[in-house]
């Protein structure tokens, strides 16, 4: 499968955060602040999840239009993952060390691909086919991006947005299903756009394990422009420009469960926005002990910063 044109790929700092994730632990902080005496002078923790984007959805067009001798169904078919990673830093007492979201270290990504699969039916005089249309099925429009924010984003959001600006996919050859040179171009219309929100739901500590949990929110609209170029005997080459077929996609909420991790105290009291005391339920709310609350000046976990990426590219 041939790419248009080069899409990002996973950051490297993701990547690392994927790794230490992976190691199911803590690693002994190696700046931050001094360690206690007789302690381990407190940890940094690698949190890290992912969740479907869209696990369920399908869409499908029917004929289009519903009166017209040229007319093209598209059958809409969606995969692709978000994910997202943070640090964070424990400290404080060794019976009950706080663990507070390191500033700047989350980042949110989105990585969705529609595919599709496209009837045709063509009435004209000369011309007669009503079926599939094969080749269709390798193409992929996808949709990309990430964008950082401060965890443990408790109060507020992070969201990721991909647009592809108006994008004209390769031609799909018809000789072979209707038996006279034609093709079936289909173009990706400005105002396809994916939009993907995160927000936390739970970030807690308690029994030497903190907990972080999220919610995802994930919705846009898709664009397609069909044209059909058909030979027709005698007549000669006929374009039809079939309307704009909208897809819309509606708004799909996901837990996303971003892992316990060991943490220890010993050392300074970490600063930022604080974890609260307790364990996060399953449906991400805490689960008592304490209240959470903020140290120092980056206290608050509501702060981040928004992008807008346009790099959501079609593929082949």
């Amino acid at each position: 499968m041939r790419r248009l044109l080069p899409v990002p790929s996973i950051s490297k700092r993701l990547r690392r955060r994927i790794a230490l994730a992976a190691t199911g632990g803590a690693v002994i902080a190696a700046c931050g602040g001094s360690s206690g005496a007789g302690s381990a002078g407190g940890s940094s923790v690698s949190f890290y999840g992912e969740t479907q984007a869209l696990p369920a959805f399908s869409f499908d067009t029917g004929l289009q239009p519903a009166v017209s001798p040229v007319q093209v169904q598209l059958a809409f078919s969606a995969k692709g993952t978000l994910t997202a990673g943070a640090e964070a830093m424990s400290g404080g007492p060794i019976e009950s060390p706080a663990v507070a979201g390191v500033p700047g270290s989350g980042e949110y990504a989105m990585d969705v691909r529609f595919g599709l699969k496209t009837r045709l039916k063509v009435d004209l005089s000369g011309v007669k086919f009503d079926g599939d249309v094969p080749g269709v099925e390798s193409i992929e429009i996808a949709f990309e991006g990430s964008e950082s924010f401060d965890p443990f984003l408790l109060d507020g959001s992070v969201s990721v947005e991909a647009g592809i600006p108006e994008t004209e996919l390769p031609p799909i050859p018809l000789q072979a299903v209707l038996g006279v040179p034609g093709q079936l171009v289909l173009t990706i219309a400005t105002g396809s756009t994916l939009t993907s929100e995160f927000r936390g739901t739970c970030a807690a500590v308690s029994n030497g394990e903190a907990d972080y949990v999220g919610e995802t929110t994930t919705d846009g609209t898709l664009i397609v422009k069909p044209s059909v170029e058909i030979q027709v005997p005698v007549v000669g080459s006929k374009v039809f420009d079939l309307p704009p077929i909208n897809v819309p996609i509606p708004p799909v909420t996901s837990p996303m469960d971003l892992g316990s991790q060991p943490v220890s105290g010993g050392g300074p009291t970490p600063t930022g926005a604080i974890a609260e005391a307790g364990s996060c339920n399953a449906d991400g709310s805490g689960g008592g002990g304490g209240s959470g609350g903020a140290a120092g000046s980056g206290g608050g976990g509501a702060g981040h910063r928004r992008r807008d990426r346009r790099d959501g590219l079609p593929l082949r």
